[in-house]
Parts: C-alpha cells; structure tokens; sequence
C-alpha cells in the first residue's frame, strides 16, 4: 500500500494492513471479483480491467486494474500485486463528449428538417469552430457554384470577395466567439469569380461546457435588392442634380419675373405721370378760374369741367389702382370728413346724368348727418360712385335708385356705418353673383358687350373696403332689381378737430403769409398752376426748372420750404434733394410734389432726405395742410411737451401717442385716452377671436382677424402691433398656425 494509494483511496497503510481487500473494493463489486482472483490464481496470468470504486470520503471515482500473481523461487503463486491508475478525470471527459455528440446529434437532426423548409429560400453552412465547412444544403451549392463535395473540409475563406477591410471579419469573429449572433450583409465570391450579395446570420453552437464547437450561417441572396438600392440611389443622386439645376432656372425664373414686376412698377410710375401731369394741369386751372369773377353761366361749365375732370381721374385710378393692390403698395388716407359730404357729392355728381336717363335718384344721409369721421373719403366715394354708377347703367328708364346710410352701432369714440345703393334693374343671378367682385369678371360676357365696363370696379371697391377693415357684398333677385352695400367701422373725430378742419382757410394765411418757396418743376402749366396757389396765399415762389437749378437756388437764397418734383430733366429730384442734404441743408423742409403716387415712389422720396409726399393732381386744402404743418407759424404738427408726450419719451413705442395726437388734433389726455381705450378693447376682442381660430385651426380666418384690428391699431400709433398684424395677415402653408402663435405670443 503506497503513498499512490493512500492518495487515491484516502485510507492511510495502518488502516488497510491486514484488512480484508473488501473494505476498499466491495462497494464496488464490479471492480474486484473473486473470478478475477481465481483467475490469476489458477491460470498464473495477469488480468486487467476497468471501472468504479468509492474512497473513504465516499467518492465515486474511475480507475484501471492490473492484477498479477506473485511467486516463489519454485513458481508457485503466493500472492496477487493490484495496480490501481486513478482515470477519473479521463472518463468524466469521454462522458461528456458522448453526451454533446449526442446532443449535436440531436441537434443536427433537427436542423435537417429546417434546412429543408428553407432550402428554397436561404444558403445554409455548418462549419466548426475554425471556420471549416462540414455541411451546406443544395441553396448554398446553387449560389456559391461549387459541389458539396469540394465545399466539405474546406475554409469559410475561400468565399472572401476582398471588398471588405479585415476590420468586419475581425468584428465577426469576436461576436461569435463570445457567444454572440453577428448579423450583417457582405459580399463573397462564387466559383466563377462573380460577386453576389448576402444577407447573413451567423450562430454559435456551444458543447454543455460552454466551449463552441460549431457555427451555423443562414444567408439570404440580395444581389438583385442590392442593384435596385443602387439605382435609386444613382437615381436619386440624379435628381438631386436635376433638382439643383431646377432650382436655378427657377431662380433665374424668379429673377426674371423680379425684373419684370420692377418693369411693370416703372412702367406704372411713368404712366401715372404721364397721366397725372395734364390732369394737375385742367383740375388745377379750373380750380383757379372758379376762384374769379365768372358769369353764372360760365361757372357751371367750369364746374361741370372740374366735377368731369375729377371723375376722369378716378376712372384712371381704377387701373393704377388695381395694380396698387396687387402688388400691396396702396396707401389709405386717415383724414376728418363729414359723412353728410359723401351724399352731396353724389347728388351733385349724378343729377344730371339720372335726369338725362329719366331714373329717379333718392339720397337719405340723415341717419349720419351729424358723424364726422376719420377715413379715406375719397376711396369711400370711389366704392360708393362706383355702385351708383352700375346701378344707373344697369337700370331702364323709368327705374329709381335709392342710396341709403345707416348707424348700426355707436359709442363715444367709434360708429358702424352701413351704405346701401339699392335699384330696380336687371338684377343677378345667383351662378352671376359669385363671379362678382373679381378682377376683369362681370355678370356675364353678353354685359361687357351690351354696356360696357373692364369689370374692375367691383374688385377695386371689395379691396378698398377690406383694406378699411369693413365688409361688402350684394343682394339681388333676377329682373327685380339688386342692392349694393358695404358695412365699415369708423373712428369719430372730436368737435376741435371737426373745427380745425373748417378754420383751416382762414389760417392759411395767418401761418404762410411772407415764406419763400422754391417750386422745382419742369413743366410750365404745372408750375403756373402751382405759383398761382401759393402766391394767392401770400407766399413768395422762385422757380427751378430741374435739380441742378434747384441746387444753385437753395446754395443763393434762404428758402423756408422747397417743392420738390421727382422727374425732371438733367438731375431729377431724389438726386437733387440727396445732395442738398450732403452739402449740409439739413433744416429745409423738402416736400415731394410728384405725379409719381405708389407707395415705392413714396418710400424712395423719403429715403432720398425729403420730409412729405404730395400727390398730383394737386388739392389746395392738401397742399396747404401740409405746408403749414412744416413752415406755418402756429403748426398744425401739434408737438407741445405736455404730460401725454413726456410719458411717449418714457415709453417703450408701443404706441406713438404722436400719430393719435397729429390725428386728433389735440393732446388732452381724457380725449386720448378715450381712443386708446377704445383701441385695447378692440385688440382684446380682436387677439381673443384669433386665439380662437387658431385653437379651432381655422388658418383661412386669420388673415380676415389680424386685418380687422390692423387699422385701429395704425390710427393709434401702435406700429408693433399693426406689424404683427400685417404678419398674421401673411400665414399660410404647412407651417401656417405654428407661426401665427408664434406671432400672437410677441
């Protein structure tokens, strides 16, 4: 009994000397029996053997067995040597082996009956854990192009296509060496040399201790996916190009039509020049005539000339203004007038005209005879001639026409006026009726012919109202007759106002009596027309024939004011009034005096270093006005340091209490803050209504909305605000109401 032994069994040489064999080796009957003894006894021969035993510790242990006989000198058996060899770890290592073949077994057994469902469909190898190919289904032989007998024993790499860098195949291993799935699409080459594409999946399978033994790849064929991807993305590569040269011709497109809009506006300002210039020249000599000795007679041909003159000019505004419009550039005018004058001038204007067709003309203005208002009076007559004119073009003689005014509502700063133009002709229908207030559209193409018309002077009044913050529309029944109407809302204008307005001539000339003035103006019926208007005021006019004279002038001679034209020959005005400005004559009033009216005409004459804009045909008030608000002795530009101003020069500009001021014509606080509280209340009403819409999502209403409080918003002075205003009215697109609640919340 060794110390081999002792290891092994773990009873020491005391515990088994002279002991029964049988305490080590009977639990483990398999292991030493008698046969085997008898055997070496009787046979004299060596037996050897394998199997269990159990130590003293009770293990269960494997061991091999060699027993001997032992003899004497004669040859005779005395004993038998055991040879025990401890082989435990070496059979626990076969045991598990049988079992993960037996599982692989299993598994591959399985597997088989996958392969077979995805044989149709999907590449399938079975390499070992170096990457050696042991087996593929027919899919595999049919894209790769080899047999399976020269794919068998055979590396993974023989399918390397070298299009990608050693870091994938790196990244691969690493993934499934570590248990992990690794995923991805490669390309590899066939038997032929032909690349193909493959969408792969690559799993390990492990032996019961964890060790991998095998790799399973399933590959889908994508060649064809792949070619397609890389059409569309050549394709789209082509578009993009084609999108870029697309986006500059458009581009170009858009500078050509840039070009051609500045075209159209320079056509327009040479054409209302053109136009305007004689009708300065007839309006401004009638207007001088009818200020001498006439006979009776004499005086009511002028007038009818001055009436005709003036409606001329209107119907020549229709186009201009039409193209105002389109492009934005239409300026209202917020001035005081009696709303009573809009029913005269229509009397005077159609009197004759409803006699000659035997119509019967009714005027009822007393519902709002005692209003005076701030507005465009001009543009509301423009919108309410030219209904009345229709209605007597439309209407047979014998028929009537009844104009109406209404108060709707009323309070302490603001009214609602409702102006109807109701008449017995031929009415519309109503398919006729929603093709009316469009640009160039009549009822039908049989009226254009029958009487006349370019079907602009609906669309022009629907504008000129809306852009008043009012509404306007029609009623009518076919063969009995239709009315006209439009509802507005307007400021009323305070009692010193109202009166400053009727003492204006009789301050004229208190404040110009003595100034000098230098008229720069090319044309000799204009300038005749324009001294005899201010010399009858007692002001001193000197005459320059264009820019460079005017230069020369004013460097000669201390002018209180200079009037300034805006096309002559040799420097025109803008150029002539840039350089008085360099040459350090800051403090003259330069007022433009042009027969150029956009609003870009405007905002050039302004940017030049001109102070005002005058408009020709000239009016005398207007002329007058403005000049006193610039050279008169008591201004008319109220600019007095009262409490109300001194808070402006504190305030932020949300409001320019001056614009309110200029308008009102007095700087009381009661009377401004009445306006101003009015102004809120509309804005609060007005900001909640938009809220609302954009809360319902109803972007079409904000336009309608934002213009509506736009108005009262610039009356008052609050510039910000009526911005905001203008932006709200611009929404539109995908983006629409993200944008107007970014607006609403500045």
């Amino acid at each position: 009994w060794n110390i081999a032994a002792e290891r092994i069994f773990g009873y020491s040489y005391k515990e088994v000397v002279g002991k029964s064999i049988g305490i080590i080796f009977e639990p483990c009957s398999n292991l030493l029996q008698q046969p085997d003894f008898n055997q070496v006894l009787v046979g004299r021969t060596t037996h050897s053997g394998e199997g269990q035993c159990i130590t003293k510790n009770k293990a269960h242990i494997y061991v091999t067995k060699t027993l001997s006989p032992i003899k004497n000198k004669e040859g005779d058996v005395t004993g038998i040597s055991i040879i025990i060899s401890d082989i435990t770890d070496k059979k626990e290592m076969e045991i598990e082996q049988e079992k993960t073949n037996l599982l692989l077994k299993k598994s591959l057994a399985e597997l088989s009956s996958y392969l077979k469902a995805i044989d149709q469909h999907a590449s399938v190898s079975i390499t070992d854990h170096k990457g050696n190919i042991t087996q593929v289904n027919e899919k595999f032989c049919d894209v790769t192009g080899y047999d399976e007998n020269e794919l068998i024993g055979q590396n993974h790499r023989m399918l390397k296509s070298g299009i990608h860098p050693e870091t994938m195949y790196k990244k691969l291993w690493e993934t499934i060496s570590n248990g992990g799935v690794w995923r991805g699409v490669m390309c590899n080459k066939n038997k032929k040399g032909g690349l193909y594409w493959v969408d792969t999946a690559i799993v390990p399978l492990e032996a019961i201790n964890g060790k991998k033994t095998h790799y399973i790849s399933v590959r889908f064929d994508v060649t064809e996916q792949r070619q397609i991807q890389q059409e569309l993305t050549d394709l789209n590569i082509s578009l993009e190009e084609r999108v870029n040269d697309r986006t500059v011709e458009l581009e170009q497109a858009k500078e050509i039509a840039e070009n051609a809009s500045r075209a159209k506006s320079n056509f327009l300002s040479h054409m209302s020049h053109e136009i305007r210039t004689p009708m300065n020249s007839i309006i401004g000599m009638t207007y001088l005539a009818l200020q001498t000795d006439l006979m009776p007679k004499q005086k009511d041909y002028i007038n009818k000339i001055n009436t005709s003159a003036e409606h001329l000019l209107l119907i020549i505004n229709d186009i201009l203004d039409f193209s105002k419009i389109e492009a934005g550039e239409l300026q209202l005018e917020n001035r005081v007038f009696h709303l009573k004058i809009l029913g005269t001038n229509v009397m005077s204007m159609f009197v004759q005209k409803v006699q000659n067709e035997n119509i019967s003309l009714k005027v009822d203005f007393d519902e709002i005879s005692l209003l005076s208002v701030f507005g465009d009076a001009t543009r509301l007559l423009q919108v309410l001639l030219n209904f009345i004119s229709n209605a007597i073009k439309f209407t047979d003689s014998g028929g009537h026409i009844n104009v109406r005014a209404k108060l709707l509502s009323e309070d302490e700063v603001s009214c609602m006026v409702r102006i109807e133009v109701e008449d017995s002709g031929i009415g519309i229908t109503e398919e006729q009726q929603a093709q009316l207030f469009q640009s160039f559209h009549q009822a039908d193409n049989s009226i254009s012919r029958r009487y006349g018309g370019t079907g602009l002077g609906l669309a022009i009044s629907k504008q000129l109202i809306s852009l008043m913050g009012g509404k306007i529309g029609v009623t009518s029944e076919y063969n009995k007759g239709s009315t006209f109407w439009f509802e507005l809302p307007l400021y009323k204008a305070t009692s010193d106002v109202v009166k400053m307005g009727f003492e204006v001539d009789e301050q004229v000339k208190v404040n110009l009596t003595g100034k000098t003035v230098l008229l720069a103006e090319d044309n000799e019926f204009n300038q005749q027309v324009a001294m005899e208007l201010l010399e009858r005021e007692g002001l001193i006019v000197s005459i320059a024939n264009n820019g460079k004279e005017a230069i020369k002038e004013i460097e000669n001679t201390d002018f209180s004011c200079v009037l300034m034209d805006m096309q002559m020959p040799e420097m025109d005005g803008l150029v002539a009034t840039r350089i008085i400005r360099e040459l350090g004559y800051t403090e003259v009033p330069i007022i433009a005096m042009t027969a150029n009216a956009s609003a870009k005409d405007r905002d050039d004459c302004l940017q030049s270093g001109m102070d005002d804009f005058i408009t020709k045909p000239i009016k005398p008030e207007i002329l007058y006005s403005t000049m006193m608000k610039w050279i008169g002795n008591n201004s008319l530009e109220l600019q007095q340091e009262t409490n109300v101003s001194k808070a402006l020069s504190q305030s932020d500009d949300v409001i320019d209490l001056t614009v309110l001021i200029e308008m009102l014509g007095t700087n009381e606080s009661e009377k401004l803050l009445v306006f101003l509280n009015k102004f809120l209340e509309t804005a609060t009403t007005g900001i909640t209504e938009i809220e609302s819409a954009i809360e319902k999502q109803e972007i079409d209403e904000l336009p309608k909305l934002a213009h509506r409080i736009k108005s009262p918003a610039k009356t008052v002075g609050a510039m910000p605000f009526a911005d905001l205003c203008l932006a709200l009215e611009d929404v539109a697109g995908d983006d629409g109401l993200s944008r107007a609640k970014s607006i609403v919340t500045e």
